[in-house]
């Protein structure tokens, strides 16, 4: 997934993980309120969440699981 900066049309960060996967070019996201964390759903039904400065990849929640 690609960060865009919409005003220059520039990627700022791309966050990506092995097990991440979409069914097309164009998915939604949300950033958290504290502008901490960037998540996406994969095409698994699986959430995948992010550190929205450093790209890592902090907590995958598996479709069914229970946290």
């Amino acid at each position: 997934m690609s960060l865009i900066d919409l005003r220059s049309y520039q990627i700022v960060h791309i966050y990506s993980a092995d097990q991440y996967r979409t069914g097309s070019d164009h998915i939604r996201c949300a950033i958290s309120p504290g502008m901490e964390y960037i998540a996406s759903g994969s095409s698994d039904g699986s959430i995948f969440i992010w550190n929205l400065k450093t790209t890592k990849l902090e907590k995958t929640l598996q479709k069914g699981g229970h946290e």
